[in-house]
């Protein structure tokens, strides 16, 4: 399907564009012939006439101009050198994310920053794309934003990178093959949202249970001591390594916290898990639930507790029918409303429109 409209697809260099991800791969993979990515530098300030003539230049010829997120920063400055109009493809607010990643009084100069952003980002804005249609009530309350400039679209998974064959990390090089007992895998940025003081808890009371706990994370904090059946894979792996992880999985532990932002956003790894056809078990909240509404599409905990999410490990892994059906409705589910094609049809919908 050939779109004739141009578009300029902006993001500030070194960030991770996730949801863009989706349809550009990168920023190589476009959707229309008649489209031009730019990374922006992030110190805007290093070469201001370089950078204004890159800005000017990308948007000419009447090109739709697309800021993806998590670039909100780039929205005024594109107006202000522009004067087009802008569609943000924000997916959700960085004040959310900043807070997610609270480390004490320290963090509040960084948040009230974010704000600062968010604000002029969705004010500027002609078009705002969020994530779920609570992150949509969210930004409209909070930002003083109308409903009518705010449409809602899944984030979603960059399939195109796991089409390689997968490989075995480093540190699960002492076990032979795939691992013989039943994995649960955590694979995921350390934020307080993410609740790994409960699944260090919950380790440790399984250790001596046939189970094998694999947590990869950018950053495991030291002080947080896992039992003697986890396997830490404390830095950033490659898509390679991340498929071999979900190809061995049992289930897949998602977001297991009650935190307030989880009822906005969709964690990344649901849509990982989703694509791999892996059970899923999270935290109940009205975010996850938009994307998987049914019980039998993902084991939701009774409440965020360790007595909780034993009995939920335990249950999944004892028995194989729960993980078939967890695996065939997930599966399906990411099928119906969640591809890469599907979700790349509907943005191009939306930015065309």
């Amino acid at each position: 399907m050939e779109n004739k409209d141009r578009y300029s697809f902006f993001s500030l260099a070194g960030f991770s564009y996730s949801r863009g991800a989706v349809y550009l791969n990168g920023g190589e993979r476009l959707f229309s012939s008649n489209s031009k990515f730019t990374e922006v530098p992030s110190k805007l300030l290093t070469d201001l006439p370089s950078l204004i003539s890159r800005i000017r230049s990308a948007a000419s010829q009447n090109s739709k101009i697309v800021v993806l997120s998590p670039s909100h920063l780039l929205v005024p400055v594109i107006k202000i050198i522009t004067g087009k109009s802008i569609i943000l493809d924000a997916g959700w607010s960085l004040t959310e994310a900043e807070i997610a990643r609270w480390h004490g009084i320290g963090s509040v100069p960084r948040i009230v920053k974010c704000l600062i952003i968010d604000f002029l980002a969705f004010q500027l804005a002609s078009k705002i794309i969020v994530e779920t249609n609570h992150q949509k009530s969210f930004i409209s309350s909070r930002f003083l934003i109308r409903k009518n400039k705010i449409i809602v679209l899944m984030t979603g998974f960059d399939e195109v990178n796991f089409n390689e064959k997968s490989k075995k990390p480093f540190e699960l090089e002492d076990t032979n093959g795939t691992v013989s007992q039943p994995i649960v895998l955590f694979r995921g940025s350390y934020t307080n949202e993410a609740g790994f003081e409960l699944l260090s808890e919950v380790s440790k009371r399984m250790e001596n249970i046939d189970i094998q706990f694999i947590i990869s994370s950018n950053r495991i904090p030291r002080e947080l001591v896992f039992g003697k059946n986890t396997i830490l894979i404390s830095r950033r792996i490659s898509n390679r390594e991340m498929k071999y992880l979900y190809e061995i999985a049992t289930v897949c532990i998602g977001q297991i916290t009650n935190r307030p932002r989880l009822k906005n956003t969709i964690p990344h790894k649901a849509f990982e898990a989703a694509f791999f056809g892996k059970p899923y078990l999270s935290s109940d909240t009205l975010g996850i639930r938009e994307f998987l509404p049914e019980n039998n599409q993902c084991y939701y905990l009774e409440e965020s507790s360790v007595a909780c999410l034993e009995k939920a490990i335990l249950e999944i892994t004892a028995n194989a029918k729960i993980q078939s059906d967890l695996s065939l409705n997930i599966a399906k589910r990411y099928k119906e409303v969640a591809t890469q094609a599907t979700l790349s049809l509907k943005f191009f919908e939306i930015i065309s429109n």
